[in-house]
This record gives C-alpha cells, sequence and structure tokens, in this order.
C-alpha cells in the first residue's frame, strides 16, 4: 500500500484511521474474509489453505448463504467466485483481537453443544453465521 492509500484506509469495523491505530503489535491492515481463507483457498499463504472446502461442502455451503450474497446470481458457482473475492479491510485489533478471538460464555457453549452434536462441518459454520446473524439483528432491535 502507498503512503497516499494509507492515509485514506479505514478500518470496515471500527472506522479508525491508519494514524489512529497508531503502533500496534499486529499488521494495520488484514483481509479477513466472509469466509475464512482456510476453507475458501482464495489467497495462498502459509503454504496453502488448510481444510479446503471439498465441492460438496461447497454445494451445501453456497446452497444456504448463496441467496444473501448475490441473489442474481444463478449458478453455485458464481456464487463461489464471489464468496471466495469477498473481503473487508479491517484492522488488526478488530480482525486478531475481536473476531478471531471471541468469548463464548459458558450457556453459549452449552447451547452450542447442544446444536453441534452429529452436524458436519459445514452445519457447523451455517449455525455459527446463522447465530451472527440472529444476535446482530437482535441488537438493532
Amino acid at each position: 500500500m502507498n503512503p497516499e492509500e494509507r492515509e485514506c484506509w479505514r478500518c470496515f469495523l471500527c472506522d479508525r484511521s491508519s494514524a489512529e491505530i497508531g503502533p500496534h503489535p499486529l499488521p494495520v491492515q488484514q483481509s479477513a474474509h466472509l469466509l475464512p481463507n482456510r476453507l475458501t483457498g482464495a489467497q495462498r499463504r502459509y503454504g496453502g489453505a488448510k481444510n479446503v472446502f471439498t465441492d460438496a461442502e461447497w454445494k451445501i455451503l453456497l446452497q444456504a448463504i448463496g441467496p444473501e450474497l448475490q441473489p442474481e446470481f444463478s449458478s453455485t458457482d458464481q456464487i463461489r467466485k464471489a464468496a471466495m473475492a469477498l473481503c473487508y479491510e479491517l484492522c488488526g485489533e478488530c480482525h486478531e483481537e475481536v473476531l478471531s478471538e471471541p468469548v463464548y460464555l459458558p450457556s453459549v457453549m452449552d447451547s452450542l453443544k447442544k446444536h453441534f452434536r452429529g452436524k458436519s462441518r459445514v452445519e457447523k459454520i451455517l449455525l455459527l453465521a446463522r447465530v451472527l446473524k440472529l444476535g446482530t439483528k437482535a441488537l438493532d432491535c
């Protein structure tokens, strides 16, 4: 990022600028994907993506989230490309310290435990996406 771009840059979530963030132990700017890189493999790093979704897992996931991502797309290939390209520019604090490491209260873990039993990896991811969507919707009321 050149100096002009860095001066204009703001975190998508907290809206702090690079200057407001100041010295931070984490990189100022990181790409955080709607679908984590370890699942999409969209960005090659650390020797490649870890635990990449199989085509069958992609199909299940995209059937569930596709309409919200890109309702005008008709094929799962188009939705998959859109999902892999979707990215939010976040500061290190929002990305690494908040979104990547949430605090799970005992009551939440007990509830997730009930809902996770017998579920596939994709079903667990979709369940967490639903929890986040319902939770943020409740916050807006």
